[in-house]
């Protein structure tokens, strides 16, 4: 924790902070960039029933994890918005053509067919420790 009383701690720690939310948003952008990530952000999003109202008639204590659950999928969806509104967008057309195109097959399994590597290009990390 940064001394207020030490404007070089308190930069150190404004620094840090910095970094970690870029380190975060970059996370992010690595996962949307492509299709199979999108695909699982989408899928955490409506187990979150972030498109579904969280009250239950018949449990109070339901209609609360309900909503605990959904709050975590609207800041999961926030994030998203904040970082790119149009990945959002991609990832929701995305994935209601997979459910019509899945309507269509005979054999379901067709769908899937898995990258054999990833290729994840980014900057070297920086060093927390000279920040």
């Amino acid at each position: 924790m940064p001394n207020a009383g030490d404007t070089r701690s308190i930069r150190k720690a404004g620094k840090r902070a910095a970094f970690l939310k870029r380190r975060e948003q970059d996370d992010l952008k690595v996962v949307l960039s492509t299709q199979h990530g999108r695909r699982f952000l989408w899928r955490k999003l409506t187990e979150a029933k972030v498109f579904h109202a969280s009250f239950h008639a018949e449990s109070i204590r339901l209609s609360d994890f309900n909503e605990g659950r959904r709050s975590f999928g609207l800041e999961l969806m926030a994030e998203i918005h904040a970082l790119d509104p149009n990945l959002y967008l991609k990832m929701a057309q995305e994935n209601m053509t997979d459910l019509h195109d899945e309507d269509e097959l005979e054999d379901p399994t067709t769908i899937y067919a898995p990258s054999t590597h990833v290729v994840i290009d980014r900057q070297p990390e920086e060093d927390l420790h000279d920040a």
